[in-house]
């Protein structure tokens, strides 16, 4: 039967776009002489580098599909106990591979950024030794760099100078008011909004449920480090950094409510929000067009925040997950999933339980493509309304 609640929640139609370039994917390719040598000379040129390596762990596909065989809201004890066992067994087997892979990175100089539980990737930052013990890994199988993504300018400069507030007409013309009336307004499901944080306190959040988390390459966190969880996580950072608000503004769209006649689509919803970006300094935010300090998001944070999602699915009823950024236009499904394999995996986990991955399409214009990741065949792309 049509879930028009679950729809309602899932349908987050105003949302602006990140635009910046995809991470470049590296892999055995006979045509060339070394398939690492892009990223080899970026090791060179940086002293280190950002990337994420894909791992191979043995029986993933049938571990995986038993996981996702549990889906969120399901309130039958057994099987909630079925799925938690099921995610640790997943967990288990990844993190024998993590393990085994690292231990072969001892003696070089790296870091790791993220380990993940439930796929098989590895973020790291590294040295060019420990890149070419990572390249003779024989369960390291893909390596990609891990690019932070920026906001793009244009919508940064949208959000200022507004006279009055457009979300009345934009809740009216994708027809919230009528799911309302019908008393559908996301009431006991959760939205969660993976972008630059949120200022809690705003008036649209006023009495409403939110569960916080954090994930930061450059432990920008709260705490100082690349993670953290629980109230003041997602903390929205300072005004200096362009595009410390836009988080706010994507979460009151989509389930803000200030219980005075303003409201955001599923305005009864709780919300997940996960901080995915990191602070960066003015010298290197200008490469982006900024002229002061900006906040940036890695894939592999993008990919961590996902996947906290997937996770929370037995222990909150969620509707959907938005994500406002991207990169590079495609005008192919097929090349675009090959490109971002690690968030298609992401997203097909989600969908498997439910969860609707909901993606701006982008700010470009472009006629016959979308954007990365709006352009993966398992999300739901939209665009703005006006």
């Amino acid at each position: 039967m049509f879930d028009m609640k679950h729809f309602l929640v899932s349908f987050l139609a105003f949302v602006f776009i990140f635009t910046g370039t995809l991470s470049s994917a590296v892999k055995e390719d006979p045509a060339l002489d070394s398939p690492l040598d892009a990223l080899y000379s970026k090791v060179k040129s940086n002293g280190s580098l950002n990337i994420l390596a894909k791992i191979d762990v043995p029986g993933i596909k049938e571990l995986t599909d038993r996981c996702n065989k549990f889906r969120t809201g399901n309130d039958d004890m057994s099987a909630l106990q079925a799925s938690i066992d099921s995610d640790l067994e997943l967990e288990s087997a990844i993190s024998n591979v993590t393990q085994s892979v690292l231990y072969q990175l001892n003696g070089t100089e790296y870091s790791v950024h993220h380990t993940y539980a439930t796929l098989p990737y590895i973020a790291l930052n590294v040295s060019s030794q420990a890149l070419k013990r990572l390249e003779m890994a024989t369960e390291v199988t893909y390596i990609m760099e891990d690019i932070p993504l920026p906001l793009p300018r244009e919508a940064v400069l949208e959000n200022d100078g507004l006279s009055e507030p457009q979300l009345y007409d934009s809740t009216e013309i994708i027809g919230a008011d009528i799911a309302w009336n019908l008393g559908f307004t996301g009431v006991g499901w959760y939205v969660a909004v993976l972008d630059s944080g949120i200022k809690r306190s705003h008036e649209m959040f006023s009495g409403k449920p939110i569960v916080e988390q954090c994930y930061s390459a450059n432990a920008s966190c709260p705490n100082g480090r690349t993670q953290m969880s629980g109230p003041g996580s997602a903390n929205l950072y300072s005004s200096y950094y362009d595009g410390y608000e836009h988080g706010t503004h994507v979460a009151g769209i989509a389930a803000g409510n200030n219980k005075k006649g303003f409201a955001g689509v599923a305005k009864n919803s709780g919300i997940i929000a996960v901080q995915i970006f990191s602070k960066f300094s003015k010298a290197e935010c200008q490469n982006y067009g900024y002229n002061s300090g900006c906040v940036l998001s890695y894939n592999s944070d993008q990919l961590k925040g996902l996947e906290h999602v997937y996770s929370l699915r037995n222990q909150y009823k969620i509707a959907s997950v938005n994500m406002s950024l991207g990169g590079d236009n495609y005008g192919s499904a097929s090349v675009c999933n090959s490109d971002n394999r690690p968030i298609k995996t992401a997203i097909d986990n989600l969908k498997a339980a439910g969860i609707a991955t909901v993606i701006a399409s982008g700010n470009d214009g472009e006629c016959g493509r979308i954007s990365a990741p709006a352009c993966v065949s398992t999300g739901i792309s939209v665009g703005s309304t006006d």
